[in-house]
C-alpha cells in the first residue's frame, strides 16, 4: 500500500544517514500499521527488530527518557494486548505512565494511556477503559492533540465514541473539565456529532446564579481545583465546598464536568 512505500522510504533514509530515531519511528509506524490490517505475525517481525536496534537506550528513570525504547514498549504491549496477554501488556505500560506524567511527556502519556485503555476494553473491562480514555482526553485539551486518537484506537471507536458521549453528559467523574469545543473536533474523527442542539435537554437553573456562583463556574471552565478557587477568591476551601454545592443544586448536576458542561448555555459576565 502507498502507506507502507512511503514508510519503507523512511526506513532507508534512517538507515543510510545512520539517524535511530527517524528509523524507529518509521518502523514503529509500519509495525502499527500492520498490526491494524491483522497483519500481526509481520508486525511482531518488526518488532523484533525495533528490539535490536534500540537495546542499548536508556533506562526509564526520573531522570531519563528512553525515547527509542519507548517505541518498542509501546509496539510490544499493543501485541501482547492483541494476542490476550492484558496484564503482561499492562504491567509493561505502567511505569512509562507514571514517568510520562511526571515529567509532563503530554503527547507521550496519552500515548501510553491509549495503549492500557485499549488493554482493559480486549480484557473486558469497559468501565475502566473509559476512565483511561477520559484521562487521555481531559490531557489532551491544552495542546489540542487530535490525531492521535484516530491514529492509535483503530478497532476501539465504539468504546471512544461512548467515552466522548459520558463526557460530554459529565457522567465521568475525577477528570478535569473538557471544554466542549475540543469535544467536538474530537467527535468528528470518530463519526459522532456533539455540537449542541436547541432541544438537547439544557435546563434553566432553577434560580439565577449569583455573582460568586457565576465566578465558580468561570473557574471550573479553567479546570481549577477547589484550592485554586479557594485561594483566587480569598476564601476557604469549605467555604467554596458550599458554593459548588448550591451551584450544582441550581444547575442540576451532580459534578464539576457537568456543571462546566452547561456552562456553555449561561450568561457568565458579572
Amino acid at each position: 500500500s502507498t502507506a507502507l512505500e512511503i514508510l519503507a522510504k523512511a526506513e532507508v533514509v534512517g538507515q543510510q544517514e545512520g539517524h535511530q530515531r527517524l528509523l524507529v519511528q518509521a518502523l514503529s509506524e509500519r509495525a502499527h500499521f500492520l498490526a491494524s490490517i491483522g497483519r500481526h505475525a509481520e508486525a511482531n517481525q518488526v518488532a523484533t527488530e525495533i528490539d535490536q536496534i534500540t537495546l542499548g537506550d536508556r533506562q526509564l528513570s526520573h531522570q531519563s527518557w528512553p525515547r527509542a525504547r519507548s517505541h518498542f514498549i509501546q509496539l510490544r504491549a499493543l501485541l501482547l494486548s492483541l494476542n490476550g496477554n492484558i496484564e503482561q501488556a499492562r504491567n509493561l505500560i505502567a511505569p512509562y505512565i507514571v514517568e510520562a506524567d511526571a515529567s509532563a511527556r503530554v503527547g507521550t502519556l496519552i500515548e501510553f494511556l491509549l495503549l492500557d485503555a485499549r488493554a482493559l476494553s480486549l480484557g473486558g473491562k469497559e468501565d475502566r477503559a473509559m476512565r483511561q480514555l477520559a484521562k487521555a482526553i481531559s490531557r489532551a485539551v491544552h495542546g489540542g492533540y487530535l490525531r492521535t486518537f484516530a491514529d492509535r484506537l483503530w478497532g476501539c471507536e465504539q468504546l471512544m465514541r461512548e467515552t466522548m458521549r459520558r463526557i460530554a453528559q459529565g457522567r465521568i467523574r475525577g477528570i478535569p473539565a473538557v471544554e466542549h469545543s475540543y469535544l467536538i473536533k474530537l467527535g468528528t474523527l470518530f463519526n459522532l456529532d456533539l455540537a449542541p442542539q436547541e432541544n438537547d435537554g439544557f435546563i434553566k437553573p432553577v434560580e439565577p446564579l449569583t455573582a460568586r456562583e457565576k465566578a465558580m463556574l468561570v473557574a471550573l471552565k479553567a479546570g481549577k481545583t477547589n484550592r485554586e478557587i479557594a485561594s483566587d477568591a480569598g476564601i476557604s476551601q469549605n467555604t467554596v465546598a458550599w458554593h459548588l454545592k448550591n451551584l450544582f443544586a441550581k444547575l442540576n448536576v451532580s459534578n464539576r464536568t457537568a456543571a462546566a458542561d452547561k456552562a456553555r448555555y449561561l450568561d457568565l459576565s458579572i
